[in-house]
C-alpha cells in the first residue's frame, strides 16, 4: 500500500478529499473504504457525567471501560472516572480501536501489550499500564479478528 498527500489550496481549511486507487475493487479496498467512512463518524472526545461535573476524555488516553453493577468506570492512563450509564451506548461513541473483550469490559487495543492464556480457556489481556484484564472466550473471536489474527 502506498500513501501520498496532495495539497490543494482550492479546498477550504477543514475540507479533505480521500481517493482510493487500486487495480480493482477487492475486499481490501472495501475494508479500507469502510474504515474511512467509520472514522468520520466519531468524535475524539468522550463526555461523561461525574457527580456534578461533566468530564471530557480524549479517546487516545482511554485505556479501558468496565462495568461494576450499574456503574461504568472509565480508566485513562492516569485516572479513573465513575459514572452511571450503559456500556452499549458508550460503545456507539467509540472508534475502531476499542473492542469488547467481556460482557462488561471494553479495551483500547492501542494499549494492549500482550495476551496470555488464562484459566478455563480464557485469555488475559496485559495492558501497557500493567493492568490485567480477563478476556472471555465468547469475545476472544472479536478481539482476534480486530487484531488480524
Amino acid at each position: 500500500m502506498k500513501i501520498s498527500f496532495l495539497s490543494n489550496n482550492k479546498l477550504s481549511e477543514n475540507e479533505v478529499i480521500v481517493q482510493v486507487t487500486a487495480h480493482d475493487y477487492s475486499d481490501n479496498v472495501n475494508q479500507l473504504i469502510a474504515y474511512i467512512e467509520e472514522y468520520k463518524h466519531f468524535d475524539q472526545i468522550i463526555s461523561i457525567n461525574v457527580g456534578n461535573a461533566i468530564k471530557f476524555i480524549n479517546q487516545d488516553s482511554l485505556v479501558a471501560i468496565e462495568v461494576y453493577g450499574d456503574e461504568l468506570r472509565f480508566f485513562s492512563e492516569k485516572t479513573a472516572y465513575t459514572t452511571r450509564g450503559r456500556l452499549y451506548k458508550t460503545l456507539e461513541k467509540l472508534d475502531r480501536r476499542f473492542v469488547q473483550i467481556a460482557r462488561g469490559t471494553v479495551i483500547n487495543i492501542n494499549y494492549l501489550q500482550s495476551l496470555e492464556a488464562g484459566f478455563s480457556g480464557n485469555m488475559t489481556a496485559i495492558m501497557k499500564n500493567d493492568r490485567k484484564i480477563n478476556v472471555s472466550r465468547r469475545y476472544l473471536i472479536n478481539l482476534k479478528e480486530r487484531l488480524g489474527l
